[in-house]
């Protein structure tokens, strides 16, 4: 049965909001935020907000049933569609007029924590609107309908316009929000070109840029001045006789279950200050503010899925080589704006835990030259319980024995093989365990 039209808008956005906080930080989605205009009246903003580091991206839903199969739907029923995509379009525009007068100075995030909100501080703004079809499962995938072209501009704002269904492919597969942002730049920028063929599928795009990106930067420095995608490179990609894709997936499985369970305890912090008998006493610490606890979940949340994948991996094999030996770690140098991180598994008192973090941490920023270094400590993996220690080193930190640590460092760090995987077998980054 269907439901009552009046509730289509807010299942759509439930869906879209289950979407986003699969693969990304509940830290980073904020869900139909409000802001005060001038007259002192409350409006909502947008139905989502993504604010990460320059990036803020608008999220616009609209829902409409299909009615029938697309093989029946005239010239006037698809116009409707049409309209509503248009509709969501117009929304980014007033959702921009609304941050660039200020309207929001704080927003909740799915997290329930109230953060402080500036747009000023934004370099860049993204727009997304996704079209729900809540029927349409019942006509099936043959008789669904596709968008083609998928892109918009209103007012200098780019408009990304996807199906619902296509939309959470998309954020299964990217996981991260800087291979989102990548992903939505490299759509823009080839679809505004004319180099990708109009009527490509949005899955096919996915399927090339995230098993063949060597195509896609032919295309984007002018090798390649025409782009035709076969229809089916995905079902291709990931046909049941697809075993690199099954690895693939069972790898962003790991990652989610390892990583973003780390990520998901950083709110913890907020508050919370290190006991005495498990603070070393070269540990200095006060109980942890929600600015401390951002800029934590920023830094781990600025891995792109290729370096999560492989430090959730790590943090496994760490673990359980803690179980055998005592501890285990491994250093992740992602590059970019992310910044060197530590992980460190041991077995034993937390506070020996906390004091190897905070030496090793030391360590590797005189390692490293004096950059910002974080690190994170757990317990062995057969432990019965599970707690996160957190310790950073801020980037130009001096230290009085600075020759002897760095030293120590050579032994500790120097002498390690740098690895370089992707998630398909390539070389990709370097890092250390």
């Amino acid at each position: 049965m269907s439901q009552p039209r009046s509730n289509h808008g807010e299942s759509s956005e439930n869906r879209i909001e289950e979407i986003l906080k699969a693969s990304y930080s509940e830290d980073f989605v904020v869900r139909n935020p409000k802001g005060l205009r001038e007259n002192g009246l409350e409006e909502e903003i947008a139905d989502f907000l993504v604010p990460f580091r320059d990036t803020l991206i608008v999220v616009q839903v609209k829902s409409r049933e299909q009615g029938a199969p697309s093989e029946s739907l005239d010239a006037v029923d698809l116009k409707r569609f049409e309209k509503r995509l248009q509709r969501g379009t117009k929304q980014l525009k007033t959702a921009k007029r609304a941050l660039d007068n200020g309207w929001a100075t704080e927003v909740e995030t799915l997290r329930g924590i109230t953060q402080p909100f500036s747009y000023g501080r934004f370099k860049k703004l993204v727009g997304i609107v996704v079209l729900d079809i809540p029927d349409e499962d019942e006509h099936g995938i043959d008789s669904a309908l596709d968008l083609y072209g998928g892109l918009d501009e209103i007012q200098g704002i780019t408009a990304h316009l996807f199906m619902r269904r296509d939309f959470g492919t998309l954020i299964e597969q990217l996981t991260t929000i800087p291979d989102l942002v990548e992903y939505l730049s490299v759509r823009e920028e080839l679809k505004k070109k004319e180099v990708l063929w109009p009527l490509s599928c949005e899955v096919d795009f996915l399927a090339l840029f995230i098993s063949q990106y060597g195509v896609i930067e032919q295309c984007l420095n002018g090798e390649i001045t025409g782009l035709h995608l076969e229809d089916g490179l995905w079902e291709s990609l990931t046909g049941k006789e697809s075993a690199e894709f099954a690895e693939r997936a069972e790898s962003i499985r790991h990652s989610r279950f390892y990583f973003d369970r780390m990520v998901g305890a950083m709110h913890q912090i907020v508050g919370y200050e290190v006991p005495e008998w498990a603070k070393p006493a070269t540990m200095q610490s006060g109980p942890g503010t929600k600015e401390q606890h951002l800029e934590l979940v920023e830094e781990l949340a600025g891995h792109r899925r290729v370096d999560r994948i492989r430090f959730s991996l790590k943090m496994e094999e760490k673990m359980r080589k803690a179980d055998e030996a005592g501890f285990g770690f491994y250093v992740s140098v992602p590059g970019e704006r992310a910044c060197p991180l530590l992980f460190l598994s041991c077995a034993g008192d937390r506070k020996s835990r906390n004091q190897k973090l905070h030496t090793m941490v030391c360590a590797l920023s005189v390692y490293f030259g004096g950059v910002r270094v974080m690190g994170i400590g757990t317990e062995n993996l057969k432990s019965p319980v599970r707690s996160f220690d957190t310790y950073t080193v801020p980037a130009g930190t001096e230290f009085d024995n600075e020759e002897e640590i760095a030293e120590w460092a050579k032994q500790i760090f120097g002498n390690k093989s740098w690895e370089s995987f992707d998630e398909w077998g390539n070389e990709y980054s370097p890092e250390t365990s």
